[in-house]
């Protein structure tokens, strides 16, 4: 895997096509992810304007409280597939148990992409500590 440096999101693609380097393949290029970058910029430019970036699109960023988590609506997940963007708000708080449960059954990478990921990515990070233990991970510290 090519060495990109400090890279701290993969949002950043997104908002900077030049980052958009050759390890990422397609995945930054397909219509979803276009779509994505489209939304993710005007949320921005919104949060920048406006100190909240409801007015950006249809979905509305409410203030966290009581209320709003209760009611599903205390997390905005920004995603998208390979057609369009999706966006919405959630209260579903994940574990890492959860978190790498459904990374053990997605196969939409290969298994040597997957690993190379695990291993070269996600290893080594402040909240990583289960996944390297789980995926056997050489520990950075």
């Amino acid at each position: 895997m090519t060495r990109i440096g400090s890279f701290h999101g993969v949002f950043i693609p997104l908002l900077d096509s030049s980052v958009n380097m050759p390890m990422f393949g397609n995945a930054f290029k397909t219509e979803g992810a276009q779509q994505l970058a489209h939304d993710l910029e005007k949320h921005i430019a919104a949060f920048i304007r406006q100190g909240k970036p409801s007015n950006a699109i249809d979905v509305e960023w409410k203030p966290w409280n009581k209320t709003t988590a209760t009611n599903g609506e205390s997390l905005y997940v920004f995603d998208a597939n390979t057609k369009n963007s999706v966006l919405y708000r959630t209260d579903q708080a994940y574990q890492t148990k959860d978190i790498i449960e459904l990374m053990d059954q997605d196969y939409r990478l290969s298994e040597e992409d997957k690993s190379k990921l695990i291993h070269s990515v996600l290893n080594g990070r402040w909240f990583s500590q289960q996944l390297d233990e789980h995926y056997h991970s050489p520990s950075l510290w």
